[in-house]
């Protein structure tokens, strides 16, 4: 019930994303380091690991057309596999998107970049 709150929060922000197909979902990569000279603490790898999956797992559900609702329903629901995060980490990431307008609005650009028509597409065909 939790997952579905935070999705039905962001499926408005969700359909202003353009995609053309499936983005694959599955495991996020961690993170790359854009340069060596800026270190990132422990829990910002986190985060951006808990948003890049987060944001292409949504990406890839509202790729998708459903003519079942239930089958939407059940799609969303669904939690991406992440990688290196434990079950309680991920369960307070998504209290903290419900919670915390700062950590949202990251959640919400994160979605905005990966269903992006520019984005990289997981599938390479």
């Amino acid at each position: 019930m939790t997952v579905a709150l935070l999705v039905g929060g962001l499926a408005g922000g969700l359909a202003a994303c353009g995609s053309d197909g499936d983005s694959g979902g599955g495991v996020a990569s961690p993170p790359k380091a854009t340069t060596a000279a800026a270190p990132v603490s422990e829990e910002a790898r986190r985060e951006a690991i808990y948003l890049e999956a987060t944001a292409a797992h949504l990406c890839a559900v509202q790729s998708r057309v459903y003519t079942d609702p239930a089958e939407m329903a059940s799609a969303y629901a669904s939690k991406p596999r992440y990688a290196e995060l434990t079950e309680a980490e991920v369960a307070a990431f998504d209290e903290r998107a419900k919670t915390d307008p700062a950590f949202a609005v990251r959640l919400s650009e994160a979605i905005t970049a990966a269903c992006s028509p520019s984005a990289p597409s997981a599938s390479t065909g």
